[in-house]
């Protein structure tokens, strides 16, 4: 999702690029439409996301190796 497009659909919430890409291993985690992911971030605020961050990634990296396995 382009940050522009973020924004638009944001009602409570604007990001910056960088807090966009933080929250962007969430987003590809939770494969949810754009509208509903921005939702959520609205509901529960970037910060709270982004502190969650490392955590996202590893379980992002973790799904990517597991695939890799069932090749």
């Amino acid at each position: 999702m382009m940050l522009e497009e973020a924004n638009a659909r944001l009602k409570k919430t604007k990001i910056t690029e960088e807090q966009l890409w933080g929250i962007n291993s969430l987003y590809i985690l939770l494969d949810l439409d754009k509208d509903d992911f921005c939702k959520i971030v609205d509901a529960v605020g970037i910060e709270p996301l982004l502190k969650k961050q490392s955590h996202y990634e590893r379980l992002d990296e973790a799904e990517g190796k597991e695939g890799e396995q069932n090749d």
